[in-house]
């Protein structure tokens, strides 16, 4: 068999995905919405060092995003009340990428390619009590995730500063309507999940 180098080697792969029910669209969004969640994340621990000074190493995920949620001092009211509605955003978006990054992948011809998170039919996870959670992959949802994650990882490098530079605080009022928009995204992932989860979409 002859051998490939990486380049080929990364087509055959490409096609191998395709075959997984993966369009190149599909690859590409799934691609930047985890470059975009990663900026958030990654942008959160510094984040929450200078607002509140803790370290977020030390936190839950959830813990991380009510402290993130709970503002700043310092900050406006405007600016608290957009940081509260993005800690709800982050909460619903984090849910969708746990599945996409670490569930199960299900691909079925002619289907939407599906990662199932927690499921029931494995022993280990039912005896834990985790709950279930799918993350269908098609582009209408994956136009959602990385939505709401992009704003979000604009908004924790703009609220880092803001802690230090008070000129920066009318930065995080001006998102206010993308933090909007990302809360109702997240929150409209969540309830196609919801719906997609219990067979009723």
């Amino acid at each position: 068999m002859p051998r490939h180098t990486p380049e080929e080697k990364a087509g055959l792969i490409l096609g191998r995905l395709e075959k997984l029910t993966f369009t190149p669209e599909h690859l590409q969004l799934i691609g930047a919405f985890v470059v975009a969640y990663g900026l958030f994340e990654t942008g959160l621990e510094p984040c929450l060092l200078a607002m509140a000074n803790v370290n977020a190493r030390a936190m839950g995920t959830k813990d991380q995003f009510k402290t993130f949620g709970q503002g700043h001092p310092s900050f406006s009211k405007k600016a608290n009340a957009v940081l509260c509605i993005a800690g709800q955003a982050a909460n619903d978006i984090c849910e969708y990428r746990n599945s996409l990054v670490h569930g199960y992948l299900q691909a079925m011809p002619g289907g939407v390619p599906t990662f199932m998170k927690n499921p029931a039919w494995n022993p280990a996870i039912v005896k834990k009590g985790k709950d279930p959670g799918d993350a269908y992959a098609d582009s209408p949802q994956l136009h959602l995730a990385l939505d709401a994650a992009w704003t979000l990882s604009m908004l924790v490098r703009r609220a880092q500063t803001a802690v230090t530079d008070a000129a920066a605080i009318a930065s995080i009022e001006a998102l206010e309507s993308d933090v909007r928009n990302a809360k109702s995204c997240a929150g409209e992932l969540r309830h196609l999940r919801s719906l997609m989860n219990h067979e009723k979409y």
